[in-house]
């Protein structure tokens, strides 16, 4: 196989059709799959017989093997769009699956699942009309996400967050104001020195946006804590600015300032934003993918060097630079290597299986995530890149390459 093949079979186009395509009956058969290699398992056959319900948990669980090969995996992932509005899975399930098709950057799968719970009985209709909302809001889309959120203060006005959300969409960000994370359209908004000009993203902790320094004249990212989201918001605060600062690396972006009394963290501007929507988007080459997977590994290896675990790699968690390169962002969830384990945080997919019993933070935590995002970065990689992401995922974490630093010379020996 020469070097050009062995490139396109590297960095095959993205295998997922257009959402459109996967819709279905929900009482659909399980789709006709390319035959597994010799000797593999068809995940589709153990399918067979089972209850709708408990098929679509053994899929999920099947997703998590680092062992499951890309032809099953997108099998599974086909049978799990095309079953995901089954009448017999009740509207929580749905809702989680939901969930878990946005951890994978596939919000229009998502975005579907949603509307279709969102049209049932109004008791079972409230969390996927919240989470409408919210897509909605991210998106820019003020009107509908009020719509949503109006939908549920219709039949339960104390449903939790609803009415704070609501009230955030009648009025724009004003100096001083850290509850009110929802930048209205069009509008430009000052806090302090600095003049909010767009959201660039959100999620449980806060929203980040586009700032002008006004004292020092430079683009920033302000990043707003939801003063209701945790009780520890300035701690959490203070903890983030810290261990970014400890780590001090070339591919960790930069904290400039914090300022507690707001809930607020100032760092550098990314203005390529966050590799998640260079995920989604596809058609990442071979060199993009190698440089941004030297990249997260050099942080990596700067955080573990400095006695850190991040705990929550992931796309959305990556940005890219006007040159680029990538750097680790969002260390509010890191630990010190050693430190007990206390709760289960992280995202679904990226968040090793050992993670729920584990009894100290540990290197290889951050060296399983690794792996998700090089399957990322490459769902059809062959060779040392799947290699690699096989190493990464292995279930028992003292096979896997022990930390940052060993990634490096992982990644070093793919290109």
């Amino acid at each position: 196989m020469g070097l050009r093949d062995w490139i396109q079979r590297l960095f095959s186009p993205d295998p997922y059709a257009p959402p459109d395509e996967h819709a279905a009956s929900s009482d659909a058969a399980p789709p006709s799959a390319p035959a597994p290699a010799p000797h593999e398992r068809d995940p589709l056959a153990e399918l067979v017989g089972l209850p709708v319900p408990e098929a679509v948990r053994r899929a999920r669980a099947t997703l998590d093997s680092p062992t499951l090969s890309q032809t099953a995996s997108r099998a599974l992932l086909r049978w799990l769009r095309e079953h995901a509005s089954h009448s017999d899975l009740t509207a929580a399930a749905r809702v989680e699956l939901a969930d878990f098709f946005l951890a994978r950057a596939e919000p229009s799968v998502a975005d579907a699942i949603l509307r279709d719970v969102a049209r049932g009985p109004a008791r079972d209709a409230a969390p996927a009309r919240m989470r409408l909302g919210d897509l909605a809001a991210q998106s820019g889309d003020t009107a509908g996400a009020r719509g949503w959120y109006e939908l549920v203060l219709a039949t339960d006005l104390e449903y939790p967050g609803a009415r704070e959300r609501h009230a955030r969409l009648q009025r724009p960000v004003r100096a001083g104001d850290a509850g009110a994370t929802l930048l209205a359209p069009d509008a430009t908004q000052s806090m302090g020195r600095f003049e909010l000009l767009r959201e660039l993203g959100r999620g449980g902790a806060g929203a980040v946006y586009l700032a002008r320094d006004k004292r020092v004249g430079r683009s920033v990212a302000l990043k707003l804590y939801h003063p209701q989201a945790r009780v520890d918001r300035n701690a959490r605060l203070r903890g983030e600015a810290r261990v970014a600062a400890s780590v001090a690396s070339p591919c960790v972006v930069r904290v400039h300032d914090l300022f507690e009394e707001t809930g607020a963290l100032v760092m550098e501007f990314a203005s390529g934003g966050a590799l998640r929507a260079r995920v989604a988007k596809g058609n990442i080459t071979r060199d993009e993918a190698l440089g941004w997977a030297h990249d997260v590994a050099l942080a990596l290896a700067h955080t573990h060097a400095r006695g850190w675990v991040h705990r929550d790699l992931k796309p959305g968690n990556v940005l890219l630079r006007a040159d680029g390169r990538a750097a680790l962002t969002d260390y509010g969830l890191a630990r010190p290597i050693g430190q007990p384990a206390s709760a289960l945080e992280g995202t679904a997919g990226y968040v090793p299986p050992e993670a729920k019993t584990a009894a100290t933070v540990d290197p290889t935590h951050d060296v399983y995530a690794f792996g998700a995002l090089l399957r990322d970065l490459a769902p059809d990689a062959q060779g040392p890149w799947a290699d690699l992401v096989r190493a990464c995922l292995d279930e028992d974490p003292r096979r896997r390459p022990a930390d940052g630093a060993a990634l490096v010379a992982r990644v070093a020996a793919v290109a």
